[in-house]
């Protein structure tokens, strides 16, 4: 939307709007300033306004049901506990300390598959792009070469359908000599699920 069409819209809103269209206006604006930034302040303002709708929701939930558990469903550097790899206090930080603050618990789990199909985004509105991956092939992905070697099909060997799971609870304050992404991985999650392949999920409408 352009500068124009946007103060039109907002004048006919503040003109003749409800509290609905007025926080949908809100929202449009916030958004549409988001994604026209292109450095790290993009990022702090999604997260920020994520954090916002999340409790708006949570606070309305507590009302009715006290003890209700959450459960998210975040992208791995969303879910990731303390700083992330993009140098943010994301959703995963954000539960992990709420948690904490209500004196209960937070299990955080990253799911990673050794083959498989990726869903990115592809344009607002359209499809999920869905695009096969092997994780062996990426080179960011190297540091996962001993976890994963059990879930490609081997000569004489593996089958290539281990499933495993790590407890990287275990592996912390133990002064383990580790690669640098494996020290990260180890604090910013509680478990570490590997699969043999995955498929892309669908969106939640």
């Amino acid at each position: 939307m352009k500068d124009d069409a946007l103060k039109e819209l907002s004048v006919a809103v503040q003109l003749d709007g409800n509290a609905a269209t007025r926080d949908a206006l809100d929202e449009l604006t916030i958004s549409r300033d988001i994604y026209k930034r292109q450095d790290h302040t993009q990022n702090d303002l999604r997260v920020s306004l994520m954090k916002q709708h999340f409790f708006a929701r949570y606070k309305q939930l507590q009302a009715v049901h006290p003890d209700a558990r959450v459960l998210f469903k975040f992208g791995d550097v969303h879910v990731q506990k303390g700083f992330n790899s993009l140098r943010e206090r994301d959703l995963g930080n954000m539960a992990a300390e709420l948690a904490d603050a209500e004196g209960t618990h937070s299990m955080h789990l990253f799911i990673f598959g050794a083959r498989g199909t990726h869903a990115g985004f592809a344009g607002f509105g359209k499809p999920l792009a869905h695009k096969a991956f092997v994780m062996d092939a990426d080179k960011s992905d190297k540091w996962l070469a001993p976890a994963i070697a059990d879930l490609f099909p081997q000569t004489g060997g593996s089958s290539g359908t281990t499933y495993t799971v790590f407890d990287l609870r275990q592996l912390r304050f133990r002064n383990l000599d580790m690669p640098e992404k494996w020290k990260h991985v180890v604090f910013a999650y509680d478990l570490f699920v590997l699969m043999p392949e995955i498929t892309p999920a669908h969106l939640i409408e």
